[in-house]
């Protein structure tokens, strides 16, 4: 029998309080590790969402505050219109800048006056839109009423959402990147078709069971595509200039837009290479409407906000009386601005 002295009952305890201590201490790691994981990845999602949140709170003030600046260079592109399209997206870059935090606030803008208006849908729209836009029907209703002098317009989320509805097919609302594509025009339906437009002409609306006017589409800014297709039956020699100037990046000759804008104003009918004849799509060569993104961008994401200016004769009524009146946003209102999702 083995007999256990008192020094060797010390050394044993005291084993094994260390192998406990030991234990504790790793149970104690195994517990405090996953904690500190999971307190950096709380924190990380704090800073995450204080960021966004930030950003969210720069695009809103960006967008309520921008609007006058925004109104003043819709009306000071009246003394620019033979200007040409710098880029194919029709998209201009207005504004571009760079804060000390790293995020980047740009302002593109769209000529409406440039896009198909919604109740032109049909022909044209077969001929002048890319798929799949160009099976579009006129949406019902095409628009919603306020009240019979407040028109509101249909939203391009309405339009995306009734092509996906009508022909099971996608499109984006409004272009996917601020940046476009200088090679082609994606199918966006902010870049192609647009119910705005009509608003300075609130108080001379069609009467019930009469065929309403369609807003005209400005030669200088529409894509080539759509503006080939709305020059048909007019007369070939300024169409033709037209088309080949458009397509060389290069302005318009005053004499030749004038010509076809004079042309569509006489109204009538057109006729084509085959004889048949119909009735001549509306042009003009000033915009009435300009639709404006308004983004915060860091990094890969980007906070948006719609913003529409359109021409009103009740604007420039009230801007005449009124010492703002001087100022060149006259004649001009914001008519949309809403957090958008593209």
């Amino acid at each position: 029998m083995t007999t256990t002295t008192p020094a060797r009952w010390v050394v044993l305890r005291s084993r094994a309080r260390r192998g406990a201590a030991m234990l504790l201490a790793l149970a104690a790691l195994v517990i405090v590790v996953p904690a500190g994981v999971a307190a950096l990845r709380s924190a990380a999602a704090r800073a995450l969402a204080s960021s966004a949140s930030l950003d969210e709170e720069r695009a809103r003030v960006a967008a309520l505050s921008i609007g006058p600046a925004l109104l003043a260079w819709a009306a000071n592109q009246d003394g620019s219109q033979t200007a040409p399209l710098r880029r194919r997206d029709g998209l201009v870059r207005i504004l571009d800048r760079e804060g000390q935090d790293g995020a980047r606030i740009v302002v593109d803008a769209i000529d409406l006056s440039g896009r198909l208006h919604v109740e032109a849908l049909g022909t044209l729209a077969r001929s002048g839109l890319p798929r799949p836009l160009d099976q579009m029907t006129v949406p019902a209703p095409t628009r919603r009423e306020a009240t019979s002098a407040d028109p509101i317009p249909l939203m391009p989320e309405a339009i995306a959402w009734s092509v996906r509805r009508e022909l099971d097919a996608t499109a984006p609302t409004f272009p996917l990147s601020g940046a476009g594509n200088a090679d082609s025009l994606e199918p966006a339906v902010a870049l192609w078709v647009t119910d705005h437009g009509r608003r300075q002409n609130a108080g001379a609306r069609a009467r019930p069971g009469q065929t309403p006017t369609i807003p005209a589409l400005n030669i200088h800014t529409a894509p080539i595509e759509l503006l080939r297709a709305a020059l048909v039956g007019y007369d070939p020699a300024p169409a033709r200039s037209a088309l080949e100037c458009r397509e060389r990046g290069e302005p318009i000759p005053p004499e030749v837009a004038g010509s076809l804008a004079a042309a569509s104003r006489a109204g009538g009918r057109g006729a084509g290479e085959s004889g048949r004849s119909w009735s001549l799509t509306p042009l003009t060569t000033r915009s009435d409407a300009y639709g404006f993104l308004v983004a915060v961008e860091r990094g890969a994401t980007r906070v948006t906000w719609w913003i529409v200016a359109e021409r009103s004769m009740q604007a420039a009524r009230r801007g005449s009386m009124t010492s703002a009146g001087r100022g060149p946003a006259s004649g001009w209102t914001i008519t949309e601005r809403r957090r958008v999702f593209p």
